[in-house]
């Protein structure tokens, strides 16, 4: 679903930082679910091993 809106820029200014606002919060709680399953299992792999993993070397 598209919507238009027409807004003034102070308008425009609000609903940006309002977005940027909602990615933060988003960004926020997947690095902390990321965190705690890290915790929870704290098992890491190098760049090398998952590339070899995935056949891309």
């Amino acid at each position: 679903m598209a919507i238009s809106l027409r807004l003034d820029d102070a308008e425009a200014v609000l609903v940006r930082d309002y977005m940027e606002k909602i990615e933060d919060e988003y960004d926020l709680q997947a690095y902390e679910k990321a965190i705690a399953e890290y915790r929870s299992d704290p098992v890491a792999y190098s760049l090398d091993h998952v590339e070899k993993e995935l056949g891309l070397v």
